[in-house]
């Protein structure tokens, strides 16, 4: 591995056999200290008034994110597990957009200006955590 600390805009560039799948996998909205965060993807969807539809938008953003990797795989330009690991991280990052919107909802109860019902949030909240546990090994790596 070679470290270039001398590369125009960017701070250092890594040479290594693993270098395109990470200068893709960094170029990920949900990297991004700025732009990455859970709430920044459930903005996109916290109007909808139908838990089906939102985690249909949702499921589809997050296949839209994986597409360029599912070409890298079909293509043996990326292995199998750097595939898995990528896939692992966008579930939990659209299960977390997810439970963001049961917050924005949650919080906006308060007002009345809540968007789904209590029920309806309550069954989002549970699902993500039932669908994509902390508690699943897989999520360390």
């Amino acid at each position: 591995m070679l470290i270039k600390t001398e590369h125009g805009e960017n701070q250092f560039n890594i040479k290594c056999k693993n270098e395109k799948e990470q200068e893709l996998y960094n170029q990920n909205p949900n990297r991004n200290m700025l732009t990455g965060h859970f709430e920044i993807e459930a903005r996109k969807f916290s109007n909808d008034s139908i838990p089906h539809e939102i985690k249909q938008h949702l499921e589809q953003s997050r296949i839209n994110k994986l597409t360029s990797y599912d070409n890298l795989l079909n293509a043996g330009l990326i292995s199998e597990e750097f595939y898995e690991l990528v896939n692992i991280d966008q579930n939990y990052f659209h299960a977390g957009a997810q439970t963001s919107i049961v917050v924005m909802n949650y919080i906006l109860s308060e007002r009345e200006k809540n968007i789904l019902t209590e029920e309806q949030y309550t069954g989002l909240w549970e699902e993500a955590f039932k669908s994509y546990p902390v508690s699943n090994p897989n999520l360390m790596r």
